[in-house]
């Protein structure tokens, strides 16, 4: 047997440092992250292992993070057959092709020819495949689910998990050696079981008795405007217990909304309520292209992509919100479009003109699970609910617990979008204005002071932050001091 190899060639016909990352890597490679092919780019030097970054709602198409050369990854530029594929701050690669349509994954790390600009990190080119003189596809398939993931480590508990991933690629001629056409579909269904782990009010405090709390709870009726000279609250002599009259209507509806603690023997003020919730992502994504071969000397292409991924996430108390993923409940739905057409002109061995008209689309959602009800009016906090972009509960945080304690995240809803128009230089134009801002209702945040006589102030703030909540809308305030 004679085995013989090459060395490999010495690039000199540009500067530039790149890595190309062929068909067969990114099929058969194991991919994770939804099968994205970004997950490779670690394979070329001087990047970090990616990672996913942002909500489920604002990155719904699973785009991947990395550093390259020690750079931020706001410097990396990812583009489609060089079509721009950036979120408009440069965040995210807003559509994600099918592993298995991709040919090739050009990653540029330094000295990029003089058309990539806009980046000092990475520059990122995808090319679909294209059709030939023969038929050729595939069917495929991958799944996964529970049966294969081990428990959470604290409960011993599962969440049911659901995966599946099916699609198939086409491409062959409409005329033989003149016009050719491929495309593919793929489909995902991401039933995505998670085990979340929160510390919660108590269910006596709800009643105004905390008498399980190692503190003691001081009455803000009493004293000084300052805080000093305040009494120990009391009901009937009864100390650390506030009398039912005393507390707010408001309050009291609030806390209802509240299961309480349903991890027995919890040690006070840590992890006391485990909640199981599966966040659903169905995705369906599709790549057209054709190609027009007119002669040895000119050729024409025109590819149109389109990706739809649409996530529920139900929260921890429906359409009350709470702490799961920071208050992430709702509904997210992000359309994308990509599509370019390309003229390729080769006048001599030396010189070759390359045209190109593209355009870049998507347009994010988001959109909480109380949209369009008025449950902050229906408690008794008025003049919140406005309009749909304030429907639903007011964001409550009570110190000492996992947060928010009652509402939604400060960024739902919201309404954004960007298009960008590609011909012979990037140009980036029409963004869309997000309609809806952060904290578009009220937010109300319970705390306790920084007291110098607060032996260990993690565990004053549960009860103090409570009781604050529980007298604060009777007294006109929410942050009346401990």
């Amino acid at each position: 047997m004679t085995v013989t190899a090459e060395e490999a060639p010495l690039q000199t016909d540009r500067a530039d440092i790149s890595r190309i990352i062929e068909s067969k890597q990114v099929s058969q490679l194991p991919l994770g992250f939804n099968r994205n092919f970004q997950g490779l780019i670690f394979l070329v030097p001087g990047s970090t292992r990616p990672s996913r970054p942002h909500s489920q709602f604002f990155n719904s198409q699973d785009s991947l993070e990395s550093k390259v050369n020690g750079n931020s990854r706001l410097s990396n530029n990812f583009q489609i057959e060089g079509v721009d594929d950036n979120e408009k701050t440069g965040l995210l690669q807003v559509l994600i092709p099918s592993a298995d349509a991709i040919e090739s994954v050009s990653v540029a790390t330094s000295n990029f020819d003089a058309e990539l600009g806009r980046a000092g990190g990475a520059v990122s080119t995808v090319t679909l495949k294209s059709g030939t003189n023969a038929i050729h596809g595939s069917v495929f398939g991958f799944g996964n689910n529970d049966n294969l993931q081990a428990s959470e480590y604290f409960t011993g508990l599962k969440s049911p998990t659901h995966y599946r991933q099916l699609g198939a690629t086409i491409g062959g001629p409409i005329k033989k050696n003149k016009i050719f056409y491929f495309g593919d579909y793929q489909y995902t269904s991401d039933e995505l079981g998670i085990i979340n782990r929160h510390t919660v009010p108590y269910k006596e405090w709800y009643n105004g008795d905390f008498r399980n709390a190692p503190t003691k709870i001081y009455d803000p009726a009493t004293g000084n405007s300052d805080g000093t000279g305040r009494q120990q609250i009391s009901c009937n002599g009864v100390l650390n217990v506030i009398c039912p009259n005393r507390i707010s209507a408001i309050a009291t509806k609030l806390l209802g909304f509240l299961p309480g603690p349903n991890i027995s023997g919890a040690a006070f003020a840590q992890t006391n309520f485990v909640f199981s919730e599966v966040r659903v992502k169905k995705t369906n994504a599709f790549d057209t292209k054709i190609n027009y071969q007119i002669n040895g000397k000119n050729n024409h292409s025109y590819r149109f992509s389109y990706q739809r991924p649409r996530v529920f996430d139900p929260g921890t108390y429906g359409i009350y919100g709470g702490p799961t993923n920071g208050g992430f409940a709702g509904t997210g739905i992000q359309n994308t479009i990509s599509t370019a057409a390309n003229y390729t002109r080769t006048f001599s061995s030396t010189l070759v003109f390359e045209g190109r008209f593209g355009v870049s689309w998507y347009h994010n959602v988001a959109t909480s699970t109380a949209a369009g009800l008025k449950t902050s009016d229906e408690v008794g906090i008025k003049n919140v609910n406005t309009d749909d972009f304030s429907s639903g509960l007011t964001t409550i945080n009570i110190n000492g617990f996992s947060t928010p304690t009652l509402g939604f995240s400060n960024s739902l809803p919201w309404n954004r979008g960007e298009t960008t128009y590609v011909g012979s230089g990037p140009r980036r134009v029409t963004p869309r204005p997000r309609t809806a801002w952060p904290m578009p209702s009220p937010h109300f945040y319970w705390t306790c002071p920084t007291a110098s006589d607060v032996t260990s102030k993690s565990l004053t703030r549960p009860a103090r932050g409570t009781r604050s909540f529980s007298l604060s809308f009777k007294t006109g305030g929410s942050s009346a001091r401990s």
